[in-house]
């Protein structure tokens, strides 16, 4: 396999996120990998072009379960490229989190609620982010709260470990 057909690192990232989201765990996820590619057992043996109909698969079943929803296009109806993801809109901002540090609460938060639905889990994250550093939305965190908000959510997911459900 040459290496522009091998899977870039967003596409790895997106998977991930939708193993989340889906709630797979690693043995539950190996089994997907190997089921849809055949021989392997992780994602980074796929091609750029398997990588994007598991995407697909895994999109189309967190949609019906109501874990993710369908990225948007960008403007003109084109597609976003890859590394185009969410809160890349808001840009850096001075004083405010980066997208990539929003996009990681909004990962740890989806692995520590217990909120069902994409619409009650955004309830809950704001909820949560009023209650921990009294903003709304996740486009008013600060860099100061993102390790506030980061602390209190692995206390959450330890809390969480320790549960005896």
């Amino acid at each position: 396999m040459q290496t522009a057909d091998k899977i870039v690192p967003d596409q790895i990232k997106k998977i991930h996120a939708l193993k989340g989201r889906l709630g797979l765990n690693d043995e539950e996820y190996r089994l997907l990998i190997t089921d849809f590619h055949g021989f392997s057992s992780t994602c980074k043996d796929l091609s750029r072009d398997d990588a994007d109909l598991l995407i697909k698969h895994m999109e189309k079943e967190a949609i019906s379960l109501g874990v993710w929803n369908k990225p948007s296009a960008r403007r003109g109806g084109k597609k976003a490229a890859w590394g185009k993801t969410m809160y890349d809109e808001l840009g850096d901002r001075p004083g405010f989190a980066t997208p990539k540090q929003l996009r990681k609460i909004e990962a740890m938060w989806s692995e520590v609620t217990r909120a069902k639905g994409q619409a009650a889990r955004e309830k809950a994250l704001a909820h949560f982010l009023k209650r921990q550093v009294g903003v709304e939305a996740m486009a008013f965190v600060l860099r100061e709260h993102v390790q506030i908000i980061i602390h209190a959510i692995n206390h959450m997911r330890r809390d969480n470990e320790r549960a005896p459900f």
